[in-house]
């Protein structure tokens, strides 16, 4: 016990020396020592109450963390077989080509939790297994995500103290996004990548726009589904940013764009075939019986299955967890985030069509069209109401920052 706090006493405050040294103009060193101890204490509690309420075995960032374990003792005893294995030596028998986006027996699919695997098992080596202690360097690293958020939000929005609180210290996003779990990786990729895209805009260098390349190779590594929709979004936001066109006409059309290239892809080979993939995603998730499964009918590649699913879909989304449904302390967390929600999404909207108030700034359009994709992809592959609170996190802080912006341009008005 002694050595486990003198570790996480020296690699906290070894992780506060380093992103005081890199600091910025956007915030004091206070706020940025604040705020990371915050994401830190959430990483902490994450970590405990999933071991104690959750069932450890079941939730990611244990199984992580033992098979990071074991992953750990083989870099000890072959450290060539560690980099190796399960990376460049693999047992998948299938043209992995045609299981790009498949659920199961699939390279990519697979990768993310490898990856994680040997990140965990790295922090292992230098904090000897110990769990805490690892969840400092893993905020450490996608810190950066809160980070790039904040600057972009600095860069564009509608000037007003609480971002900081907002974008720091949004309880369901720390909650989820602290945790050693792919999320945080994912959300500091997205925010790395629509950074460095916002620095190419900005000043037309080509070496933001390879930063913003890798970026959305990271999440689209990480979650495939996720990468395609940023890299959508990047190209949307290009196309909205130049002009004098109205941003409803051309988002509608490029909404009809992605729709038509979306189930063309049917036409394609199964492996490429995107709304096949989806439909096999939400009957894996089926597959898994959870106990908090939801009532979901099967689709299938056909657009009259995904028209028939869509106010389901959104039901999930926005209505659920409803009332009756909400049977433990998570929950009831989960039930007033979604109350919150809905009031912002109505107060903005009253201030969109009543006071004719709307932030016309391009890069809350861009969030907008990717939180909105996100979401109906969460919807139609996701019936598990614990799988969707935590999927959608990320996002829903970003819908509350777009939603936010609406109520300060009428404010400001």
């Amino acid at each position: 016990m002694a050595l486990t706090t003198v570790l996480f006493c020296f690699y906290f405050l070894l992780a506060i020396g380093l992103l005081l040294i890199n600091k910025n103009n956007y915030l004091t060193k206070w706020q940025l020592v604040i705020a990371f101890s915050v994401k830190v204490a959430f990483g902490c509690a994450f970590g405990y109450i999933s071991l104690h309420y959750f069932k450890g075995a079941t939730i990611d960032t244990w199984y992580y963390h033992t098979e990071g374990w074991k992953a750990y003792q083989l870099l000890l005893s072959n450290p060539w077989e560690f980099v190796t294995k399960d990376i460049f030596k693999h047992g998948y028998t299938e043209n992995q080509w045609n299981t790009l986006f498949n659920s199961e027996n699939s390279y990519l699919k697979d990768l993310p939790n490898n990856l994680m695997i040997k990140l965990v098992a790295l922090t292992h080596l230098l904090t000897g297994g110990r769990y805490y202690v690892n969840v400092i360097l893993y905020c450490a690293i996608i810190f950066k995500g809160s980070l790039w958020c904040y600057y972009l939000i600095n860069r564009y929005a509608i000037n007003s103290n609480w971002w900081y609180y907002l974008v720091f210290f949004f309880p369901p996003f720390l909650f989820w996004n602290s945790g050693i779990m792919k999320d945080g990786i994912c959300f500091m990729g997205i925010m790395g990548c629509l950074y460095s895209f916002s620095n190419f805009i900005h000043h037309r260098r080509f070496l933001y726009l390879v930063q913003a390349f890798l970026f959305f190779q990271l999440v689209f590594f990480f979650r495939s589904y996720v990468g395609i929709l940023l890299f959508c979004t990047c190209i949307y936001w290009l196309i909205i940013n130049g002009g004098n066109y109205s941003k409803w006409m051309l988002t509608l059309l490029f909404s009809a764009t992605m729709l038509f290239l979306f189930f063309a892809s049917s036409w394609l080979p199964n492996g490429m075939n995107l709304p096949l993939k989806l439909a096999e995603r939400q009957q894996a998730f089926i597959a898994l019986n959870a106990n908090s499964l939801l009532n979901a009918n099967n689709i299938n590649q056909s657009v009259g299955s995904y028209f028939n699913y869509l106010p389901k879909a959104i039901a999930h989304l926005l209505l659920t967890p409803r009332i009756t449904q909400v049977t433990s302390l998570p929950l009831v967390a989960a039930y007033l985030e979604q109350a919150l929600f809905i009031g912002m999404l109505l107060t903005a909207l009253w201030f969109r069509v009543k006071r004719k108030a709307t932030s016309q700034v391009p890069f809350f359009w861009a969030i907008a069209f990717f939180c909105i994709a996100n979401y109906l992809v969460i919807g139609y592959t996701v019936p598990i109401l614990g799988a969707i609170v935590r999927y959608r996190s990320s996002y829903y802080l970003l819908f509350i920052c777009i939603f936010y912006q609406n109520i300060l341009a009428r404010i400001n008005k």
